[in-house]
């Protein structure tokens, strides 16, 4: 199953859009062809790997299942049209995974699996995916243009203290097909149609693991921007976009441009942490927003118009999301001077359930420090911070 929220932008004249998209594999009850009466366990799982039409001709064979409770042993079984090969299991992704070594030819393959936790009753799995005629044996590697976004994503971690995302061969490959698609096709969104030509998968879960990429992910889109270095930054200033950019830890990351179309893919990271942005003590931050974004984080609030100040964002990560309850927020200049915003908590705004933004109602002045000061807590812990930035001109 998946989870979608997704965010666009739109900016006239030249027609900018921005989509997020968060897919989150949510955990789902199993009921395998066993007897429930023979079954000990209760276990969870993901659709498994690959399927439909596959554009790489070495995937990854993948299910995500995992039992409650502890595993002393683990069997498995595996065979793709009929072959047996050398799968096992994973506990740390608490997964069956095969990496396929030699190029498939095309065509269609039968995946049966047999696993075996402990001694509980057998659990069995058959599913079936085709190798498309033309797919590629190897992924290419990263172009200049994929290693200067990288590079720009990951100064912007850089600023926050946060360790550099690691650029991924599979999810550039799944950004450049779906940006491709994007290119003549400016309002799809995340979503591509079967059958339409540059076809990868209906959504990005699937695009992802068409290339053989499982986890977790976001994406973000964009089509209109002149340049990709512009693409990346309207996505990352924008706030509702800056939670996938901002993830504690390390992770993957990719990027494909077409034309005036970009796609961004990250994996998620599972990393506990309390991220905020600007970051106390950074200097030369952007003195305003334009307001572009859809949602609008300002349709909350009567009255409000762009430009607005820079977004100052609080966001709050784990393995599983928690809301964030502020009770008291401000926003000062260093010389104490009250700052007006306007504030999206979980209360008002519930596409910001893990996060705050505080948005100033007017642009920052240059060259000024200004402190801010969050009371709040995440599921019940503390995580009040308070911090100072300082803008440039």
């Amino acid at each position: 199953m998946t989870l979608n929220l997704r965010y666009c932008l739109v900016m006239p004249p030249c027609r900018l859009l921005l989509r997020f998209l968060l897919l989150l594999l949510l955990p789902v009850p199993l009921f395998p062809p066993a007897p429930a009466h023979a079954r000990t366990r209760t276990y969870r799982y993901a659709p498994p790997q690959p399927a439909g039409i596959v554009p790489f001709a070495r995937p990854t064979v993948y299910w995500h299942i995992w039992p409650e409770g502890s595993v002393r042993r683990t069997r498995v079984s595996l065979s793709i049209n009929g072959k047996r090969v050398d799968a096992g299991y994973s506990a740390a992704r608490r997964a069956v995974a095969y990496e396929i070594a030699d190029p498939l030819a095309p065509g269609a393959y039968t995946v049966d699996c047999r696993l075996v936790f402990d001694d509980d009753t057998p659990i069995e799995r058959t599913w079936q995916f085709t190798v498309a005629e033309g797919a590629v044996a190897d992924l290419p590697a990263a172009d200049a243009a994929q290693r200067a976004a990288g590079d720009q994503v990951n100064a912007y971690r850089r600023r926050a203290g946060l360790e550099p995302l690691i650029l991924d061969a599979r999810l550039c490959a799944s950004a450049s097909g779906h940006a491709g698609y994007l290119r003549d096709r400016p309002d799809a969104g995340h979503l591509q149609r079967e059958g339409d030509a540059g076809f990868v998968g209906a959504r990005p879960g699937d695009r992802n693991a068409a290339f053989g990429y499982y986890g977790d992910s976001f994406e973000g889109v964009d089509h209109g921007t002149r340049t990709l270095t512009g693409a990346v930054r309207g996505l990352f200033e924008a706030p509702y976009h800056r939670r996938a950019f901002l993830q504690p830890g390390t992770t993957d990351f990719g990027v494909g441009r077409s034309g005036r179309a970009t796609a961004l893919e990250f994996g998620r990271s599972a990393v506990e942490a309390t991220v905020v942005y600007p970051a106390d003590g950074q200097r030369n931050v952007p003195l305003s927003w334009d307001g572009i974004e859809t949602p609008s984080p300002l349709w909350l609030h009567a009255g409000a118009r762009a430009p607005v100040g820079f977004v100052i964002t609080l966001f709050q990560y784990g393995p599983e999301d928690s809301a964030v309850r502020v009770s008291e927020a401000t926003l000062h200049t260093d010389g104490g001077e009250p700052v007006p915003f306007y504030l999206n908590t979980s209360d008002v705004d519930p596409a910001v359930e893990d996060g705050v933004f505080l948005i100033p109602k007017k642009p920052l002045m240059p060259h000024t420090t200004y402190r801010v000061s969050l009371t709040a807590t995440s599921g019940g812990r503390d995580i009040s911070r308070t911090w100072r930035f300082t803008t440039g001109r």
